[in-house]
């Protein structure tokens, strides 16, 4: 049976509005996704780096000290000098910490309106993250903010005639800040104008240029996810997940520049497994690895918060304490062999009791870090030489 030429007409015309419509909807949809892909990128890759900064990082904790009240923790040293490579790749961003006390104010950046109300926003009370899109010198960004607190009172604010602080205040902000490209933006308009003109073949293609956006969205995803991953796995050991020598040798070039510039001392231990080989030897690499990660655990246990325990490789680890004289340091070297003697460990066949030989040296103005490793080394071989199981400074 034939249709009547009007009701062909009517189907047709119902078929073109449906046409229509339906590029219509493609037009929105691509327009809406390419508009806000950018938007989404930032602010993933802004959570990506506030995370990754706070405070993620091994032994990374906003510490106070207590007699100067200077920030002196592995914040200042190793996120705020890691950050200026991702600065570099990434024009626009920005990895800081802002305070309006004037304790603090050598380490704060420029005071902003959005910085002061984030502040302010912590002292209201709030606790959680804060996350939002702002403007930073008319460019689009997604700003991250987190509360910093003091963890302990300040010593010296009424002497320097600046207002006081207790434990548990808060003292600042970190901020992360991730540019909002354009690119996207201006490609959205041009592709409405060019489809608005074309629109029976958008209702075509546009079916393959949405996948593509969000095929792109999606790559851009896993490529920061692997970014992230690989920038951890560079400076941790696989093994202990302690920090690396890779991290241990640039903590300890900025801990003596940090503590340097404060007249403070910085200590260093180098800690060797004694008679490590027999343990592969008689009960296998396997029971080995297992001693490795229970002196790890127990080294990262009995450390303080702004020490750096890292392996240096075998069974060599090395510990970084700063705020020590020798005295103080061989008490400390002392604690750590104790508490590696007082060790069991099952393997199976068999209760290992691991013992360390440990040497020590504290940091001087007239030697670099480099020295100062390899005097603790040369106190590393006299332990081991005098018999093992003991401390040589």
């Amino acid at each position: 049976m034939f249709f009547s030429r009007k009701v062909r007409t009517s189907v047709y015309l119902i078929l073109d509005a449906l046409l229509v419509m339906t590029g219509a909807m493609l037009i929105v949809l691509a327009y809406w996704e390419v508009q806000h892909a950018p938007v989404m990128t930032a602010r993933h890759s802004a959570d990506v780096v506030f995370e990754a900064t706070y405070p993620s990082l091994p032994n990374t904790k906003f510490k106070v000290d207590s007699v100067t009240g200077n920030l002196e923790d592995a914040f200042l040293d190793n996120v705020y000098i890691g950050k200026r490579s991702f600065e570099e790749s990434e024009y626009g961003s920005g990895v800081l910490f802002y305070s309006p006390m004037a304790r603090f104010i050598q380490h704060s950046s420029q005071k902003n309106e959005n910085r002061d109300n984030a502040f302010q926003h912590f002292q209201s009370g709030e606790t959680e993250p804060l996350k939002r899109k702002t403007k930073y010198d008319n460019n689009n960004v997604f700003a991250f903010y987190g509360p910093v607190y003091a963890i302990s009172d300040c010593s010296d604010c009424a002497k320097l005639g600046v207002p006081d602080y207790k434990h548990g205040d808060l003292i600042g902000v970190h901020e992360v800040i991730y540019p909002v490209s354009n690119e996207f933006a201006d490609l959205a308009r041009k592709l409405l104008y060019a489809l608005l003109v074309k629109i029976a073949v958008l209702a075509l293609t546009g079916f393959i240029l949405f996948p593509m956006i969000r095929k792109n969205e999606s790559d851009r995803k896993v490529f920061a996810k692997r970014a992230e991953s690989a920038e951890k796995q560079a400076v941790t050991d696989s093994l202990t997940r302690l920090p690396n020598r890779r991290y241990f040798e640039e903590s300890l070039r900025g801990y003596l520049q940090e503590f340097g510039k404060l007249d403070q001392k910085v200590g260093l231990m180098i800690l060797d497994l004694d008679h490590f080989k027999s343990v592969n030897d008689n009960f296998g690499h396997d029971a080995g690895d297992m001693v490795l990660r229970e002196v790890a655990m127990r080294l990262s246990g009995v450390s303080r918060d702004h020490d750096v325990v890292a392996r240096l490789g075998g069974e060599e680890f090395a510990i970084i304490t700063p705020f020590v004289n020798e005295n103080s340091l061989l008490d400390i070297a002392e604690r750590y062999r104790k508490n590696i003697e007082s060790l069991q460990i099952d393997v199976g066949a068999a209760i290992l009791r691991p013992t360390v030989s440990i040497g020590v040296a504290v940091s001087r103005p007239e030697i670099d870090d480099q020295k100062l490793f390899q005097e603790a080394d040369r106190k590393l071989y006299q332990a081991k030489n005098a018999g093992r199981n003991q401390v040589a400074a």
